[in-house]
């Protein structure tokens, strides 16, 4: 080999070498945070809501620490056609702020699920239930794409995932007369008044096995929970009420069955009368094969915080706070 090619050889090393060092002592930035979107079941019937996961991804060599905007002022992006994005949900997204974290390399942080329903207005946090408006963020059937993106324009936004509405069945058309109706919209959003209770009861009662049927025994159990424990009636038949709607939610929908077990395992948590009702040993088998899916929307902990407490028959050790949405 030649001097020259000896040095050239020498000189690529070095430079491979001194990029190495470069990119091991860079300052932390945003640069390599990357958002996932995943949506939980890609196929939907038009009038349903749709989750997504929401995580953060650290894909570079080194770690970062993101500014919260990164974090707290994520947004989603709705299109028809994968080119002309607008938001469908404004303001905050995240339900709790993560606060100050060390992504180190490879790390992922999953912060819990977002559901599209309603459209908000600008400015619109995810519990100003008022705020929303009576319009569907899948307004038609078609294939949708939704991506997130971060609040901080230096970390990069999610891949576009894909959701595909169908058009409404005609045996589901009776029941859309009632689904349709803006107390009912208002009352599966989340802003649970008693408007929305007798027409979605009927719903229950007239079409049992209707494909909205969950979606409205999860927000009556909510609406009868929330009763019992925020309006301090002393009741117990609000209270079983709750805990039927509840019971009754079936597997079709694998995130609302999730929090129907954990609605029902809070319920039992703070009022131990209930234990008599609910078949505890049945809702801990029930619960067991799902904790991956509990751990993505910030259950999983609770849940193992209060399922062995309420096996064992002992009373919380703190006040307990309201069931969450």
């Amino acid at each position: 080999m030649s001097v020259m090619s000896l040095l050239f050889k020498t000189c690529e090393a070095l430079l491979v070498l001194a990029m190495s060092v470069a990119i091991a002592n860079a300052e932390p930035d945003s640069d390599a945070l990357r958002l996932r979107l995943e949506c939980q079941g890609s196929h939907i019937t038009i009038g349903e809501p749709a989750w997504f996961f929401i995580s953060m991804h650290n894909s570079s060599n080194h770690t970062i620490n993101p500014y919260p905007s990164v974090i707290d002022n994520t947004i989603l992006l709705c299109s028809m056609d994968g080119n002309d994005y607008s938001p469908c949900v404004y303001g905050r997204m995240w339900r709790d702020s993560l606060g100050t974290l060390d992504m180190y390399p490879g790390r992922v942080v999953w912060h819990g699920e977002v559901r599209l329903y309603l459209k908000g207005t600008p400015g619109t946090a995810l519990d100003q239930y008022e705020s929303y408006v009576a319009e569907l963020v899948f307004s038609r059937p078609g294939t949708y794409y939704v991506k997130a993106e971060p609040g901080d324009p230096a970390a990069h936004e999610s891949d576009p995932v894909q959701v595909t509405v169908a058009p409404l069945p005609k045996g589901e058309r009776p029941v859309m007369e009632i689904w349709s109706r803006p107390e009912v919209a208002t009352f599966i959003q989340g802003y649970t008044h008693k408007e929305g209770v007798a027409p979605l009861e009927r719903l229950l009662e007239q079409y049992p096995d209707s494909l909205y049927a969950d979606h409205a025994r999860y927000a009556l159990g909510e609406y009868w929970a929330g009763q019992y424990f925020t309006k301090k009636t002393s009741d117990p038949h609000i209270l079983r009420k709750a805990s039927v709607h509840f019971a009754a939610v079936t597997e079709r929908v694998p995130i609302r069955k999730m929090r129907a077990l954990y609605q029902q395992l809070v319920i039992v948590d703070r009022k131990l009368f209930m234990s008599d009702e609910v078949d505890l040993e049945a809702l801990a088998r029930e619960l067991e094969p799902r904790m991956s899916l509990a751990d993505r929307i910030g259950l999983g902990e609770k849940i193992r915080e209060r399922l062995p407490r309420v096996l064992a028959r002992e009373k919380p050790t703190a006040a307990p706070t309201a069931t969450q949405p």
